[in-house]
């Protein structure tokens, strides 16, 4: 319907503004979303090279390694997360903006989390990328965040991600 259309169009936009990073962002935001399956949601958007990106599991197999994104060849493996906010963010945010930064840059000096940041225009999530973070590390953070202990955060999706080029 149109609410689906519209969602191609907004993800269209973001794909254009943040290529090339955006393009996997916005790929894995849509594949958090919707009844058609990822290969499907990638056509919509234009983006079938992308259409393998979505075919991960989303939480590890019996007998991966420990942490999240299992690494090939002993390498660093790392996972994305994104939040949804909800929609007056910037309004809300405020009383708990130094606790949920603080809280990323504690991940970061324990070289847990590579970089953090929203969505601009619209401001409308964020996106945390781990390095060696283990699903329950992962985890932990997600429900100690203020943004998420106090309703900012709509919703959200952790999902392995396959670095090719550093």
């Amino acid at each position: 319907g149109s609410r689906a259309g519209e969602e191609a169009a907004r993800v269209n936009r973001m794909i254009a503004r943040y290529a090339p990073v955006g393009r996997l962002v916005s790929l894995a935001r849509l594949s958090s979303r919707g009844t058609a399956g990822p290969a499907a949601r990638c056509a919509n958007v234009g983006l079938p090279k992308l259409r393998t990106a979505l075919r991960m599991p989303t939480t590890p197999s019996a007998g991966s390694r420990a942490t999240f994104a299992s690494a090939a060849a002993g390498g660093d493996s790392y996972s994305v997360l994104i939040y949804d906010y909800v929609g007056d963010i910037l309004d809300k945010r405020g009383p708990h903006r130094a606790e949920h930064i603080g809280n990323a840059k504690k991940m970061a000096e324990d070289g847990k989390m590579v970089m953090a940041g929203a969505f601009s225009d619209p401001v409308d999530g964020g996106l945390f990328i781990f390095k060696n973070a283990t699903k329950e590390e992962i985890d932990s953070y997600i429900q100690a965040d203020p943004y998420v202990v106090h309703g900012l955060v709509t919703g959200w999706k952790v999902k392995p991600w396959t670095v090719v080029v550093p």
